[in-house]
């Protein structure tokens, strides 16, 4: 392996258990932690835990595909490099969950659909980013319904859609808490970077 292959691999592992290190400081005892060392979508034949698996075992609350862990509950997903994304992510159970960082993810997904969604009808749910990059392809971003959002220190961007909210749209019934976090480059018909309609 060169040198220069040897030096990106060590600085990805650090970079990796640095947040494994600091979410463990942090995270509740009744939470599982998921490492995302793969790739975005899901991919069964790579052994690797890829986002959109980890997404899908906390919400299950159970091992899924090469995603395993223990304690699940409010669980926290660690991602680290950047990750190409077209498979959309669905959140609609399974206890609060975080996203944390740092990590960027690629949106790269059909032109309607959104990269996050959020549905908390069945209970209380609540989902955090922490330290996240997300970047569109001038398609929409995040949606939230009967839940809330969190999002800390991370950047949204590059999000579009013609209709309303192209990076967060929060309808019915959404809390969207925003704290030191941008929002660029996005555009809508209706709230370029956030739409919120009660109904």
């Amino acid at each position: 392996m060169a040198r220069g292959t040897q030096a990106v691999a060590l600085i990805f592992v650090f970079a990796a258990l640095f947040s494994w290190f600091r979410v463990t400081q942090d995270a509740q005892a009744s939470g599982a932690i998921l490492i995302v060392n793969g790739q975005g979508d899901e991919d069964p034949s790579n052994s690797l835990c890829d986002l959109v698996e980890a997404v899908k075992a906390a919400v299950a609350n159970a091992d899924y595909g090469d995603c395993s862990a223990a304690n699940y509950g409010d669980d926290t997903i660690v991602i680290s490099g950047t990750l190409p994304l077209t498979q959309p992510l669905e959140v609609n159970g399974g206890g609060n969950l975080i996203i944390q960082g740092p990590g960027q993810i690629n949106w790269n997904g059909a032109a309607t659909s959104r990269l996050l969604s959020i549905d908390g009808t069945t209970g209380p749910l609540e989902v955090s980013l922490k330290d996240v990059h997300l970047v569109g392809n001038s398609n929409p971003g995040l949606a939230v319904q009967f839940a809330r959002l969190i999002v800390e220190d991370s950047v949204l961007e590059q999000f579009g859609t013609g209709f309303r909210g192209a990076a967060i749209r929060g309808q019915p019934r959404a809390d969207i808490v925003i704290r030191r976090s941008i929002l660029r480059n996005t555009q809508a018909r209706v709230g370029g970077a956030i739409s919120l309609f009660p109904t």
